[in-house]
């Protein structure tokens, strides 16, 4: 009796754990197929959309290209064309802002 408790108990678990396993190749599965929509709520480029925007020229606010909450800097900021390699391939983005030690304020 022990024996067959033991061997039904062993297949309880195996049952279990082939169940886990199938559980989860269908979540993975399910997972990898998944698609996600991004909106942009805010997007400042901080720079390309700013009337007067040059490097060198002082910054004083930047426009959010979606939404019309635009952003106004307090404190020293220029633009810039520091912009990475990837940033310009990405994007086509050309200007930056050093905020240095600015304060932001929506």
């Amino acid at each position: 009796m022990k024996k067959l408790r033991h061997t039904l108990e062993g297949l309880l678990t195996k049952a279990r754990f082939a169940t886990r396993i199938v559980l989860l190749g269908t979540v993975i599965l399910l997972a990898a197929r998944a698609q996600a929509t991004v909106t942009n709520i805010v997007w400042y480029r901080l720079g390309e959309n700013d009337p007067g925007a040059s490097p060198g020229a002082v910054a004083t606010n930047t426009v959010d290209f979606v939404s019309g909450h635009n952003l106004t800097f307090f404190g020293p900021a220029t633009y810039s064309s520091d912009v990475s390699t990837s940033a310009i391939a990405h994007t086509g983005s050309s200007l930056s802002v050093d905020l240095a030690s600015s304060i932001l304020e929506l």
